[in-house]
């Protein structure tokens, strides 16, 4: 029975959160995070209430939210001058050992399997079979195919496709899955101190080239338009024989590099606007099993005090402690309303007034504020000719003494308004 709202399982989220806990500051972490609350929660819960949840790995998320996430790393980092790649490469080489979820849920599914671990003569390529059960326990409704290509004596060349059409609907959320999956999949036989695939090259993204560029002056004369179909059998394998549509994409002939970014953001070799995702690995075939293959997999299960996963959850602790003194003032926008610290403080007009002050206050440090500036400001007073507004600063003073005295109003002197916050606050719109 197909699902009606697409979810993934949290494990990812948590991984995510514990590779960010050890590789950045913990405010960065504090604020990448505050700026996501999860679905359904209206920003009705405190900073404290995400962070225990990103730990507990007991929820699951619209697979939306998942793709946001991971849609604003890389925007999140350029503006600190950071490249993602670095981070991704601590967070499946340093952290994971290969994998994008805790060792533990990984023995539970790979362990009716583990057997043939000692058999099997190409232990990579019985690995990436199974690889597959691993991305459908994560991202439920995802289909994921596993296509071998003609090869050269002693590798192995073989195509991984993903399919993000949840349920067939062509308006599933798309991300930057060759970044993300890809950078996983190279690592992946690491869990089992193999060495990484020798090469993982993207073939297909289902984004258009102007998704990833905007100005298509910077990526048109690197590319030229050609048929799925006819490109896919140009790789060597029948794209009929799985089911996806035939469309006009568009081929890069040469790589794109975005300085921002610091990475090469359009591949040469791929086509872009495609039905599907397609990654081609190619591995060399019978390497050695190690000895001990299984050692560092069973260490990252028993999690032992000196394991990363011990190091985060101190670090989780202490961001646990920092978000609990932090006002988190949240300016709800379609029902004109704040809450501070997931609970209901104003509504309306003082809400407005409230929503400025705090806004001023944060991205400038002022304090010191004029009547004038609210009254000829026609998204906080809608009828200038009778605004009210004493009657309303009176009533938004008296709720910020009864109800948050972190936060006050005083009026110094005539058409004079003093704020002052006694706490470190986040402020943010939803």
């Amino acid at each position: 029975m197909p699902l009606s709202s697409p979810r993934a399982r949290s494990e990812v989220l948590k991984s995510l959160y514990v590779a960010m806990l050890l590789y950045f500051p913990l405010d960065w972490v504090l604020e990448f995070w505050s700026s996501h609350p999860f679905p359904g929660k209206n920003g009705e819960s405190e900073d404290s209430d995400l962070f225990k949840s990103l730990w507990t790995e007991k929820i699951t998320v619209p697979f939306t939210y998942l793709t946001s996430v991971l849609n604003d790393l890389e925007p999140f980092l350029v503006a600190r001058n950071r490249c993602i790649l670095e981070f991704l490469e601590f967070f499946y080489v340093g952290l994971n050992g290969g994998i994008f979820i805790p060792a533990k849920f990984v023995l539970g599914i790979l362990n009716p399997f583990l057997g043939k671990f000692f058999s099997s003569r190409d232990l990579r390529f019985y690995l990436l079979s199974l690889s597959n059960r691993i991305g459908s326990y994560v991202f439920p409704g995802v289909k994921l195919h596993t296509l071998s290509l003609p090869s050269p004596p002693d590798w192995r060349h073989v195509i991984r496709a993903v399919d993000l059409r949840i349920n067939d609907n062509p308006d599933t959320p798309i991300l930057d899955f060759l970044l993300f999956y890809g950078s996983a999949l190279k690592h992946y036989p690491l869990i089992l101190s193999l060495p990484s695939f020798e090469d993982v090259s993207p073939l297909a993204d289902c984004r258009t080239p102007d998704r990833v560029v905007t100005d298509p002056m910077e990526w048109k004369l690197k590319g030229r338009e050609i048929g799925f179909h006819a490109f896919c059998r140009d790789v060597g394998f029948d794209p009929v024989k799985q089911g996806w549509p035939d469309s006009q994409v568009w081929l890069m002939t040469e790589d794109h590099y975005c300085p921002q970014r610091q990475r090469v953001v359009l591949r040469e070799g791929c086509i872009y606007g495609a039905p599907v995702f397609l990654l081609k690995i190619r591995f060399l075939k019978n390497i050695q099993r190690p000895q001990n293959f299984l050692k560092d997999f069973v260490s990252a299960v028993l999690d032992s005090e000196e394991s990363p996963q011990k190091k985060a959850e101190k670090l989780h602790r202490k961001l646990l402690l920092e978000a609990d003194k932090k006002l988190q003032v949240v300016f709800h926008v379609k029902e004109v309303r704040i809450t501070v610290n997931g609970k209901h403080l104003v509504s309306s007009a003082p809400a407005r007034i409230l929503r400025k002050l705090v806004h001023e206050f944060v991205t400038t440090g002022r304090t010191e504020f004029q009547h004038r500036e609210f009254l000829h400001d026609e998204n906080l007073i809608s009828q200038p000719s009778n605004p009210n507004f004493i009657i309303r600063l009176i009533r938004l003073e008296k709720t910020l003494a009864e109800k948050c005295p972190d936060l006050s109003l005083t009026r110094p002197g005539r058409g004079k308004i003093t704020f002052t916050c006694r706490r470190d606050i986040r402020f943010r719109e939803s």
